[in-house]
């Protein structure tokens, strides 16, 4: 007997709900969702949105205790959004999707030596770009900027 298109389809039947194969879940995104959730040190927790080409996204971390890393992939896995910019308060995520298809939003912990704490994920928005969109996203440039090294500080760096 072979098993081997059941378990494809079987693997297929999850990723259309929701369900990683790997054992984590991933939660798909909706406008206006708030999500509070939890992120050990070095841990990373996965969202999935589906943008249509041209569509803005924005979604905000407020971090309650946990230090959250947002990183936003595009569908091919193409790293679009990379920000580390403080350890308290908010964090913003955003993107003008390039193409249409699921993009990943991920919640990473700046580090692996840190304690587990609690952030709440609120997606702002999913409409057309806007002047101010677009001027926020920066529509494809890469900056750096370091963050006083000397002082032991973390450095900013976004991928946009």
């Amino acid at each position: 007997m072979n098993v081997g298109p059941r378990i494809l389809a079987l693997s297929a039947a999850l990723a259309l709900a929701g369900v990683s194969v790997s054992g984590q879940s991933v939660t798909r995104l909706t406008l206006g969702q708030t999500i509070d959730a939890e992120l050990k040190g070095g841990g990373v927790n996965v969202y999935d949105v589906e943008l249509t080409a041209g569509t803005f996204f924005s979604a905000t971390f407020d971090q309650r205790g946990a230090d959250v890393h947002p990183v936003i992939n595009g569908p091919d896995g193409k790293v679009l959004y990379d920000y580390d910019g403080s350890e308290y308060g908010w964090e913003p995520a955003l993107v003008i999707a390039p193409v249409t298809g699921v993009y990943r939003l991920e919640a990473r912990s700046a580090r692996a030596s840190a304690a587990a704490g609690r952030y709440q994920l609120h997606v702002d928005a999913m409409r057309p770009p806007t002047a101010g969109s677009r001027i926020r996203t920066g529509q494809g440039k890469v900056c750096a900027s370091a963050t006083r090294p000397s002082e032991g500080l973390p450095s900013r760096r976004c991928r946009i």
